[in-house]
């Protein structure tokens, strides 16, 4: 399928290494299933425009892959867009929210006589933003990494929010958010389990407790026993 460029009539247009800006005005007209070569957003300035099934009105935002089939109808009273084209596909794409700043940001720019360096910058801003995973995964997935590296160490939600730079309430939500469950019950996890391939050895019960990460034997059975519904002496003679 052949990459379409922008339609309709062009208001204003301004490009630049990092890509392309474009102001159009079209009329009530179906444009056919077409795609552009380039990472493409549009920006519904006026009328709506009807795309994937969904109607887009003022100021409502659609992103586009690279070579992303689509088809666009405009309203009855046509549509005004503001367009832009990356010359550079993020890696990974993602619609985040912090992007829209910079698109109502770069509207302006090209309405007031554009300078070529301001407009550079803000398009490499807006792929950064596409690109970012939300602050709250990149917490989660850093908390996690840390867990599973350190789950033998003694950890508090305190000490980990610390060395992330984050608050731990922010980190108690983002790793549930993510990961459907508590960060404390991670690290549970993550200590039966190792406790679990210890308990197949001979290591006296205790010193399994502590190289598991935990304070004592007592709170080792009391949560092997929550997690396992049995104790560790039980479990390690159900392995024999």
């Amino acid at each position: 399928m052949e990459a379409a460029q922008f339609s309709g009539r062009v208001i204003r247009e301004f490009r630049t290494a990092a890509g392309s800006i474009t102001e159009t005005d079209h009329p009530r007209v179906t444009i056919p299933a077409h795609a552009h070569p380039q990472m493409t957003i549009c920006r519904v300035l006026r009328g709506e425009l009807f795309e994937a099934g969904r109607v887009f009105r003022t100021n409502d935002v659609i992103f586009r892959h690279p070579d992303e089939p689509h088809a666009d109808e405009f309203g009855s009273d046509g549509a005004r867009c503001f367009n832009i084209a990356l010359d550079r596909t993020p890696p990974q794409f993602r619609q985040f929210s912090a992007a829209h700043p910079v698109i109502r940001r770069l509207t302006l720019e090209l309405r007031r006589g554009p300078s070529a360096l301001v407009v550079e910058g803000l398009l490499y801003q807006l792929i950064g933003e596409i690109s970012r995973e939300p602050a709250g995964n990149r917490v989660a997935r850093a908390a996690s990494k840390l867990i599973h590296e350190r789950f033998t160490e003694p950890l508090s939600l305190r000490a980990i929010a610390d060395e992330l730079g984050v608050h731990p309430v922010h980190l108690t939500r983002s790793f549930r958010r993510e990961f459907g469950t508590t960060l404390v019950d991670a690290v549970e996890i993550l200590r039966i389990g190792y406790a679990k391939e210890l308990l197949a050895g001979t290591l006296p019960i205790v010193e399994i407790a502590l190289a598991s990460g935990f304070a004592d034997q007592s709170h080792f059975t009391k949560v092997f026993r929550r997690a396992t519904g049995t104790t560790p002496r039980r479990y390690r003679i159900a392995l024999t």
